[in-house]
């Protein structure tokens, strides 16, 4: 896409094929596929902390010790869910901000 749309410009200009990609395809590519790696990102979080119930019972399981020895269950699962979400949430936040960016076609080179 990139490569059509400034390739005769380049050309003109007698911009090194070098120079043109890491300064004006490659931050291109970048900005173009962050959004889409974020959220895959995200739902690799998602399905490996849902469909490996080893992990799950292992989580569950240190919870369930902690409690054992301090009583304090609501505490300690609010604690769980908390960390869940502070790992997701800017991620899915920052995803979709992206999305919507390039979305409405702002901030292209």
């Amino acid at each position: 896409m990139c490569e059509r749309r400034y390739g005769e410009t380049i050309k003109v200009l007698g911009v090194p094929r070098g120079e043109y990609f890491r300064k004006v395809l490659g931050p291109v590519s970048i900005y173009l596929a962050l959004p889409r790696l974020l959220t895959l990102a995200i739902l690799t979080i998602h399905f490996t902390m849902f469909a490996s119930l080893i992990g799950v019972e292992e989580l569950f399981r240190v919870v369930q010790r902690l409690n054992a020895q301090m009583l304090k269950p609501v505490e300690l699962y609010t604690a769980l869910a908390a960390s869940y979400a502070v790992l997701c949430l800017p991620l899915y936040l920052a995803a979709n901000y992206l999305n919507e960016r390039l979305a409405r076609g702002g901030g292209h080179a």
